[in-house]
């Protein structure tokens, strides 16, 4: 099934209310970061975003 125009139209629209993150790392490090997200049964970017919470927490 083709996507139509208003399809198109609507994902610009809800991605311009979204920010993003760009970071750029080695790439055997980033593979440590990737382990240790499916060792926690997690995604990586839920991964991210909890190892950040997490750190904002104890700077309170």
């Amino acid at each position: 099934m083709a996507i139509t125009e208003a399809q198109k139209r609507a994902t610009v629209k809800y991605q311009m209310t979204l920010g993003q993150i760009s970071i750029r790392l080695p790439k055997q490090e980033l593979e440590r970061y990737k382990t240790a997200a499916k060792a926690a049964g997690m995604s990586f970017r839920a991964w991210v975003l909890l190892s950040m919470d997490r750190q904002m927490q104890m700077q309170k």
